[in-house]
């Protein structure tokens, strides 16, 4: 089960980037629309925070890269 969602990159500053996609919590993983993947960091009492308020910061990790960046998850409606 998945979420449309935009992830905000933020930190580090020069790789501020939005992107959307779908958002899954088992597996905690981000698919962008342009194909990339990111595994989230995100802890399991999070999930509840997120959906309640909408969107959350989180460490995330791009596949392939492994470049570490912390991001801001929007949930789209």
């Amino acid at each position: 089960m998945g979420w449309r969602a935009k992830v905000i990159v933020i930190e580090p500053f020069e790789a501020y980037e939005e992107m959307e996609g779908e958002f899954t919590i088992f597996p905690r993983r981000f698919r962008a629309d342009d194909g990339r993947i990111f595994t989230v960091f995100l802890d399991p009492a999070d999930v509840f925070t997120w959906l309640i308020k909408g969107h959350i910061d989180v460490p995330i990790e791009e596949k392939g890269t492994e470049r570490l960046m912390r991001g801001c998850i929007h949930r789209l409606k």
